[in-house]
């Protein structure tokens, strides 16, 4: 079975590493940034850039003998969502015999500040259960998304919801989707960008705030890829890598800029690709392969 046991290795590793004399610690109090730098934690699943990076630096060239020190474990439940953090706060999803829920928890101490039960469990005793989406994070709101296609929006202080709609049955979503639901919310420029897969709303792109359509664009078949954001020539872009294709549009128009077929009938994109422009580089387990473009 699928289990979250959340042990917060990276905190331990951090609290463990004196910062080196010479080191400027800034106005935020965080050894681990350049001075120049802002905090903004780790607001989505591939951090606040979108790209895998973290700026933070004074971290440690290797573990100690007997590996980094556990501040603390916690044991969750089901599933397969990774964690968001902002502040002393961090956030995931999973699921216990009660239903589906997201968690919000003290970095410090591991302890509930709150939680919210969005759902009942996703396939329990199946192969592969719980939530498969990672939360985001975005002006003091949580955004999550459920396999049943649930995209929900909650206060980060106290787990208010804000808004929810299911936008598989809105905008009949399909495509190699079969597992569940596991596009984490992309949240830029206001908007909650998802794959969705429906007729001429292959993407959509929903206001942050009360989760409204801002665009919906295409009718490619998703897949379990979340929409990546990038900037091509100084103008904001945001790549779809669905089921049998690769889209890009405008982020802010949602008017398609390209389209490459890859593949027909059943396939599964799942890595986001990477990107360092003008190069964007695609891998995919049964079909394509790898590629750069």
């Amino acid at each position: 079975m699928a289990r979250i046991t959340s042990v917060l290795l990276y905190l331990g590793v951090l609290c463990a590493i004196p910062v080196t004399a010479d080191a400027q610690v800034p106005s935020g109090g965080n050894p681990f940034l350049p001075a120049d730098v802002e905090s903004s934690g780790w607001p989505a699943v591939r951090g606040p850039n979108f790209d895998g990076h973290s700026p933070e630096i004074h971290t440690a060239n290797e573990w100690p003998d007997a590996g980094p020190p556990v501040l603390w474990t916690r044991e969750l439940g089901q599933g397969y969502s990774a964690f968001v953090a902002e502040g002393r706060r961090v956030y995931t999803q999973a699921q216990t015999i009660a239903g589906q829920s997201v968690y919000c928890l003290d970095a410090d101490t591991g302890e509930t500040v709150w939680s919210y039960r969005y759902d009942w469990p996703y396939e329990i005793v199946g192969v592969y259960p719980g939530p498969r989406a990672t939360p985001s994070l975005f002006r003091g709101r949580v955004y999550f998304a459920a396999p049943s296609g649930i995209i929900g929006c909650l206060a980060a202080e106290t787990g208010e919801p804000i808004w929810s709609r299911n936008v598989i049955e809105d905008y009949a979503g399909r495509g190699g989707t079969g597992f569940g639901y596991a596009c984490s919310p992309t949240v830029v420029d206001g908007m909650v960008i998802l794959p969705v897969g429906g007729e001429s709303a292959g993407l959509v792109a929903l206001d942050a705030d009360d989760g409204s359509e801002i665009w919906a664009a295409g009718s490619d078949a998703a897949s379990y890829c979340p929409a990546f954001p990038i900037t091509r020539g100084g103008r904001p872009l945001v790549v779809g890598y669905m089921e049998n294709s690769l889209v890009i549009h405008d982020r802010l128009t949602g008017a398609q800029v390209a389209r490459l077929d890859l593949s027909q009938g059943y396939d599964e994109h799942s890595a986001w690709p990477i990107y360092r422009e003008p190069y964007l580089w695609l891998a995919a387990p049964f079909q394509v392969g790898s590629q750069l473009l």
